[in-house]
């Protein structure tokens, strides 16, 4: 996922794993926004659903599903 505008991440029933690999920016979920930026990884758990992703500039982010 590349972009500057904000998009969602995650999805419903699929854990997946987030890495940044370029850039920064905010995840947000039920209100609670968290600062993400290279190197960070984020284990998005598959009962949360999506979140939104709000860059700062260009961001690339890498996102991996863990299938059952």
């Amino acid at each position: 996922m590349k972009g500057q505008s904000p998009f969602t991440v995650g999805g419903m029933d699929v854990p997946r794993v987030l890495v940044c690999i370029e850039g920064n920016g905010e995840i947000e979920h039920e209100g609670t926004k968290y600062s993400f930026g290279i190197g960070d990884v984020l284990l998005l758990p598959a009962m949360a659903g999506v979140y939104a992703f709000r860059p700062n500039g260009s961001v690339n982010l890498l996102g991996i599903a863990i299938p059952d």
